[in-house]
């Protein structure tokens, strides 16, 4: 009989054990869904495009396509307009992206010479395989084509680059461009001691060369001003290169942040690198 209950209160112990470890995991998954969540059902986006214009005064900035999945997609983007003789300032129009001569994404504008709109839509390109034959087409009030001209399509590829409390993103790169990203950061106290940013992309001059020599570095491209509006705002440049300087995609890039105060020579510099992002672009 006492080898029974002692069975039993070996059983009994277990089980309490086990339920406490279930509980405790419990919890952990509720508290931490959130994260999880996010590391494991992440987007992955295959492919990755830009269109641009640049046609007389007219131009086409940032209009990113882009792969899931499922679909392709359509981000933002900045256009410019130019003089068109058969319009004045304030007609409507209608602006329209047009893929493989008949898919098309219609934005209505008022026309202004001259006039910067952003073109705005995260619209969901279903039925599409492949994308090729861009234009960018203008039609009056009355369906009239008034302006129509091929957009480049061009292919980039995801970059990466991040510390524990600092991340570049947003950035990409083909050939002879580069999306520099926006910066962001969790830490607000350094943020706040420190007023004045800039940011100093570079690349390493050739890839044999040591990579902790300053000297060996091509600054391309400063960014300066207060933190605050630089920081943690979804704001950023473009950068177009040169390929006589060898292609910019396969070169080591980074950028340097160094953080200052007003009248002061103090300052806290630091270095991201920027990597590729492997096995598809995570959006």
């Amino acid at each position: 009989m006492n080898v029974v209950r002692n069975m039993d209160q070996k059983h009994k112990s277990n089980l309490i054990i086990t339920c406490l470890c279930l509980i405790i995991v419990f919890v952990s998954l509720l508290t931490m869904y959130d994260n999880f969540s996010f590391h494991t059902y992440s987007t992955k986006t295959y492919y990755d495009y830009f269109l641009t214009l640049n046609h007389q005064s007219f131009s086409l900035q940032d209009y990113e396509l882009y792969k899931d999945q499922s679909n392709y997609h359509c981000g933002d983007g900045n256009l410019v307009l130019g003089k068109i003789d058969s319009l004045v300032d304030g007609q409507n129009i209608d602006v329209i992206i047009q893929m493989n001569k008949k898919y098309q994404i219609h934005y209505p504008l008022q026309y202004l010479n001259g006039g910067s709109y952003a073109l705005e839509n995260k619209k969901d390109l279903s039925n599409l395989n492949e994308i090729n034959h861009v234009q960018l087409i203008i039609k009056d009030e009355k369906q009239k084509t008034v302006y129509k001209h091929a957009l480049k399509l061009k292919q980039v590829e995801k970059l990466t680059c991040s510390s524990k409390t600092f991340k570049v993103e947003n950035a990409c790169v083909s050939d002879d461009f580069m999306r520099l990203g926006y910066l962001t950061s969790t830490d607000h106290a350094l943020l706040k001691k420190y007023p004045n940013i800039s940011l100093e992309y570079r690349y390493l001059k050739s890839n044999k060369l040591n990579d902790k020599n300053d000297k060996n570095y091509v600054v391309f491209k400063k960014i300066n001003g207060k933190t605050k509006k630089i920081v943690n705002k979804k704001i950023y440049q473009v950068y177009n290169h040169d390929l006589d300087q060898g292609s910019l995609k396969k070169k080591k890039l980074s950028v340097v942040i160094i953080l200052s105060k007003d009248h002061s020579k103090k300052s806290y510099v630091f270095k991201l690198n920027f990597t590729k992002e492997n096995g598809g672009f995570n959006e």
